[in-house]
């Protein structure tokens, strides 16, 4: 129904291999949940995009994913 109205579908709680499986085959746009990652902190993620290995970096050929990163602490924020 959502694809029909023009909408983007996004999944959340996808736990297992089957749930992902199902809403790909449905064409779910976005798909997040423990099968992908529990939750992380901000210093998590950066190191997760700073440090993962990538196709190149696996071939031998290491990759800066974002030689920039900031996170602000959402406290600072409010």
């Amino acid at each position: 129904m959502a694809k029909s109205l023009s909408l983007k579908v996004i999944a959340e709680g996808v736990e297992n291999e089957a749930q992902m499986s199902f809403l790909r085959e449905h064409r779910c746009d976005e798909i997040q949940g423990y099968y992908f990652s529990k939750p992380i902190t901000a210093a998590e993620v950066i190191n997760k995009l700073l440090f993962a290995p990538t196709q190149a970096s696996l071939r031998g050929n290491p990759v800066l994913l974002h030689h920039n990163l900031h996170v602000t602490n959402q406290a600072q924020c409010s």
